[in-house]
């Protein structure tokens, strides 16, 4: 049995076509079909099959469509393998439609779906080294086309959102079917074709490139230019562009009548004439949202005027690649000569990739595929940059370790846009290269709603409107939290998102948030990546993070913590803020609520409790010390006499000392009185500074946020 969705949906047995009902019904097939072997969420089929506004029973209809695939697909299944066992043709394993968890999943051999086996060809044909060989497999997977994708079965809206990547992919191989054909000098046959393609697709400037050629090829020169003269007048209206470097040179080979362009297929393989223009951005997030504000920043790169290069940095989680990798697709019109994209790994568990295993990855890339890249780096870096010079291209440098690995992989023209994505600042590219700077902040809460929708259906969300909020909170806005949350109520994991919302508030919160049977996808994971990249004593500063119960607390009560000088203090303090497990505002240090939780279980599995509780009472004392310096502000009787010489405090010093630290304060207490081995002079002193400051006063102190003491 053979499943079709490139052309109407179908199902095949035996020569024969299945019956598969109405269009939604189809739909609903040609969904599981695009992802076999994988759960599909219902609210995903029901935002399908409705978009906005989709009716009460719409979950009731679906699981009625899936019901009727599941009877059709058993039967011809069964007829198909009665068939077949009289010839003794071997079947290719189970086909059925089960459901899992919040979804359902089409168990089939994908080698049966034709979509399947389109980018299966593809693959072969990007790595032949034969050129013929390279063109019969491109043919071959051409062929399987049958008309648009999901012809029968999707609005325009809906097919372009499944069918965008599989769209791109067949333009991409139509391209590099061309660029053979001519290269074995299959001219004149092609030119029909050419100006079809060019006619339909009139900014993908290979096509106008490849009907050029053909055109100069059949004696057509004047026509050549002609085609030329008019994608420039068509780009510069529509798009404010010039051609590409490899249109422009194409044009400038025929009005000198260059012989190169009769070359030797073997020549133009080797880049005589075609520019390679490679295209290797990893598939865009389907379900991207929000990040309107950092889309704009990034759409600014490629203005005029604007620095080529930015770093986009962030806490492990938060985005970066998706937010960068997202963007560079949205403005695809705007890099007419490519999309260069290289996992520099520098926070993965292996080795990071050095820069000259990344130049020779872009350089064959760029076309420079049998040719020696030098071994030295300097010449690899400015052959790489001669490359790309005058070419716009977009290159995304993803997850660099340090600015020495991203160096040598900028280019040295100022039509290419670099964007750099790295867990630290990499504040030398600023400095140096002059590039701006990305911080990449955790989700807006409508964003977090958003994703959560965009997951796991509008109607479960609106089933439990209170739990997905409080599921954001809980995740603290972080995309990487929220994938993860998300995932676990799709699989069944948790029951529903009350259940996971509920579980992570009471639970081990790392723990919920990690997918099940892989210790390596979990929030936890992608911060000890982070953690294990820092020197011993900025670790252990990282874990007596742990021991602070508030959420921001002052810079200076550091050194108290740890035991050690301010000095010592502020050079390990670099270190997490470079890496964005702590942030520095107005004075104040703080974490993320996950990176505290990591933080305390590392103190938990590292320190001893004798050492946790000694930088407890230090911090219990270097708080102790400064609310007495400021009760003595207040005026209050309570207060111990000021040593003699020494300077008062304002009383608005000691009002706003007070309101900056009444919560840390309060958390203080209580989590020292939770541990009866501190319970000492110096705490019981501070709780009665409390009492003194807000409650004796007349003052009640709530249990979180700032209050006015006077």
């Amino acid at each position: 049995m053979e499943f079709r969705v490139l052309g109407p949906v179908q199902v095949r047995a035996n020569g024969r076509s299945i019956t598969l009902g109405e269009r939604k019904q189809r739909l609903v097939l040609a969904a599981l079909l695009l992802e076999p072997n994988r759960l599909v969420p219902v609210g995903r089929l029901v935002d399908l099959l409705w978009r906005e506004s989709p009716p009460s029973s719409a979950r009731r209809i679906v699981q009625a469509h899936l019901s009727r695939l599941r009877t059709i697909l058993t039967r011809a299944a069964a007829e198909s393998a009665a068939e077949s066992a009289g010839d003794g043709s071997a079947g290719r394993g189970e086909i059925a439609v089960i459901r899992r968890g919040a979804g359902y999943e089409l168990v089939c051999d994908p080698d049966r779906i034709d979509a399947h086996r389109f980018r299966a060809l593809l693959d072969r044909a990007w790595h032949s080294d034969d050129l013929r060989e390279k063109l019969r497999l491109l043919r071959q997977a051409l062929a399987l086309w049958q008309g648009p994708a999901l012809a029968d079965a999707a609005t325009d809206e809906v097919r372009d959102e499944l069918c965008r990547g599989l769209n791109e992919a067949r333009l991409a191989a139509l391209e590099e079917r061309f660029d053979a054909e001519l290269r074995l000098g299959h001219d004149r046959r092609l030119i029909d074709e050419l100006i079809d393609m060019t006619a339909r697709h009139p900014f993908r400037q290979r096509f106008t490139g490849f009907l050029m050629l053909a055109l100069y090829r059949a004696g057509r020169a004047a026509e050549a230019l002609t085609v030329y003269s008019r994608a420039r007048q068509l780009l510069n209206t529509e798009l404010g562009l010039e051609p590409s470097a490899e249109l422009k040179q194409i044009q400038v080979s025929i009005l000198r009548e260059d012989p190169a362009l009769f070359g030797h297929p073997a020549d133009r393989a080797a880049g005589a004439v075609a520019v390679a223009v490679p295209s290797q951005l990893p598939a865009d997030v389907p379900d991207f949202v929000g990040r309107l504000r950092e889309l704009r920043w990034l759409d600014g790169l490629a203005g005029a005027g604007a620095p080529p290069v930015a770093v986009v940095t962030g806490v492990a989680g938060v985005g970066k690649t998706a937010l960068t990798v997202h963007w560079a697709h949205r403005r695809a019109d705007r890099f007419p000569d490519g999309q260069l994209y290289v996992d520099l790994r520098g926070h993965a568990a292996g080795p990071p990739v050095s820069p000259a295993e990344a130049l020779t990855s872009m350089l064959r890339a760029l076309g420079a595929a049998g040719q020696p890249v030098p071994a030295d780096l300097a010449s690899a870096a400015a052959l790489y940059r001669t490359a790309v010079a005058g070419r716009r291209l977009v290159v995304v440098l993803d997850d660099a370790s340090t600015a020495e690995q991203v160096r040598p992989l900028l280019p040295g023209s100022p039509s290419c846009t670099v964007v750099v994505t790295s867990r630290s600042r990499l504040d030398s590219l600023v400095a140096r290269e002059g590039a701006r700077q990305l911080d990449l902040g955790v989700l807006a809460e409508d964003e977090a709603h958003d994703l959560i929708r965009h997951i796991c259906g509008a109607g479960p969300v609106r089933a439990a409107r209170g739990a997905a909020a409080s599921l954001a909170s809980l995740c603290g806005y972080l995309p990487l939290a929220l994938r993860i949350a998300t995932t676990n109520v799709l699989t069944g994991r948790h029951a529903g998102i009350a259940d996971c919302a509920a579980r992570i508030a009471t639970g081990d919160r790392l723990a919920e948030l990690q997918l099940a049977g892989d210790e390596g996808a979990g929030v936890a994971a992608a911060l000890a990546r982070s953690y294990a990249g820092l020197t011993g004593p900025a670790r252990q500063l990282f874990r007596m993070f742990g021991v602070v119960p508030g959420s921001y607390c002052p810079v200076e009560a550091l050194p108290a913590l740890t035991g050690t000088s301010a000095e010592l203090t502020d050079r390990q303090l670099y270190q997490l803020t470079d890496v964005h497990l702590v942030e520095q505002r107005d004075g104040r240090i703080g974490m993320h609520p996950l990176v505290r939780c990591y933080a305390e279980r590392r103190l938990v599995e590292e320190d001893g409790p004798d050492l946790r509780r000694q930088a407890m009472r230090r911090l219990v004392r270097w708080y102790l010390e400064r609310a007495e310096a400021a009760l003595q502000g207040l005026g209050s009787p309570a207060a111990p006499e000021r040593p003699a010489g020494e300077s008062p405090v304002p009383r608005a010093s000691a009002q706003a000392w007070f309101r900056a630290e009444q919560s840390n304060l309060v958390a203080l207490v209580l989590r020292a009185l939770a541990d009866p081995a501190l319970i000492a002079p110096p705490l019981q002193r501070l709780a009665e500074i409390l009492y003194t400051a807000y409650f004796r006063r007349g003052r009640p102190l709530p249990a979180a946020g700032p209050a006015p003491v006077d």
